[in-house]
């Protein structure tokens, strides 16, 4: 019985370091920047991209990158925000709507250059990646992936 367990327990520790060893390397434990590299990799080995054309997925995804930096620097400015109107015995409506005003004017004004950008990478594509970025859209699993049996994405 002592055998056993302790070959279960170095078993289990193996699989564990394994584990993270993948993902690891896959990309996955290092932050948004890599899991972004490691996606625009991918892409470009799937579309089989030339050299301007990796240029130009490269630049749409510093853009993609620029654009997360921006909304996660003021994600704590927003959440004390948020917790000093709730803390409140009524909430501030207009303090609410400007904030909201705010925001949805800052995706305004970057959904613009993400659009130009996605525009420009795009229209440099042949049709035959054209019709691979496509399909390769339709089939991506939006969200977080399924949970509880549900699909995140569009339906």
């Amino acid at each position: 019985m002592k055998t056993f367990l302790i070959v279960s327990l170095i078993a289990a520790v193996l699989l564990g370091i394994t584990g993270a060893v993948f993902a690891k390397n896959k990309g996955f434990c290092q932050g948004a920047e890599s899991k972004m590299g490691w996606m625009m990799e991918r892409m470009g080995k799937r579309l089989d991209l030339d050299e301007a054309q990796k240029a130009s997925l490269g630049t749409l995804g510093d853009k993609l990158m620029t654009i997360r930096e921006s909304f996660v620097q003021d994600r704590e400015q927003h959440r004390e925000a948020i917790g000093e109107m709730l803390a409140a015995p009524q909430l501030d409506r207009a303090l609410a709507e400007s904030m909201l005003a705010e925001r949805q004017q800052k995706f305004a004004e970057h959904g613009q250059t993400l659009i130009n950008a996605f525009a420009d990478f795009s229209d440099g594509l042949r049709p035959e990646q054209r019709a691979t970025l496509a399909e390769t859209i339709k089939d991506f699993p939006f969200g977080h992936g399924p949970r509880f049996g549900r699909s995140h994405g569009p339906m």
